[in-house]
């Protein structure tokens, strides 16, 4: 998944960008998003109008996602699905710019990728319930905003890390062994987990479930 960073221009991105997009990452430091977009998108709208109406929407609270035309270093066009949001950063308030590339993908795999971007915008704003999933080995495959507030991180240094890197070790054990025993039973499990939120050692009750793939084989939690 691509990051991007903004300010007035790009303050920042992460390797997946860079990849995406055949540039540096010096190459894009300080420099307008558009400057790696045609002219106009797909459904014939000007790119530079689209993008100042989603990040005035963003800035107002409203997180946008849509597809989205990007154009490589090599000039090679890239269609990718796109959710922007304000946040803050150091005290400072700027616009985070996820892209997904969706260009090899098939029509049915589009609209996958852009019902998991809705199903993540609302999760985002369930803002009375913590929710989020692990793969197998423990490591988080996404998370929502009451998630981020209880750990005090932001999601892109949460998501890819697992419950070892989150939490001190005596509650990540403690948390890994109820996430095993939900696995063995293969059902939805209550527990009372103790965890750091807003700067206190709080218990929570959890309820967590498997999550099962098309072959009834459970793949998350």
């Amino acid at each position: 998944l691509a990051v991007l960073v903004l300010s007035d221009y790009i303050d920042d991105c992460n390797e997946a960008a860079c990849q995406l997009f055949g540039v540096t990452r010096e190459e894009f430091i300080g420099r307008s998003p558009l400057e790696f977009a045609p002219p106009n998108q797909p459904d014939g709208l000007p790119s530079e109008t689209s993008a100042r109406e989603r990040l005035a929407s963003a800035l107002a609270g409203l997180p946008q996602w849509c597809t989205w035309q990007y154009r490589r270093k090599d000039g090679k066009l890239v269609d990718t699905l796109v959710h922007v949001e304000a946040v803050r950063l150091d005290g400072v308030r700027r616009v985070l710019i996820r892209i997904r590339d969706v260009s090899r993908l098939e029509r049915a795999e589009v609209a996958l990728a852009e019902n998991e971007m809705r199903l993540q915008q609302i999760l985002d704003n369930t803002t009375t319930a913590i929710v989020f999933a692990k793969d197998l080995n423990g490591r988080y495959l996404f998370v929502n905003r009451a998630f981020e507030r209880m750990v005090g991180l932001p999601q892109r240094e949460i998501v890819g890390r697992t419950t070892q890197d989150i939490y001190p070790a005596e509650t990540a054990a403690m948390l890994a062994a109820n996430d095993a025993r939900v696995l063995a039973d293969g059902h939805t499990l209550t527990f009372e987990e103790e965890g750091v939120v807003d700067g206190q050692i709080r218990t929570v009750l959890s309820n967590k479930f498997p999550l099962f793939d098309s072959r009834c084989r459970p793949y998350a939690i």
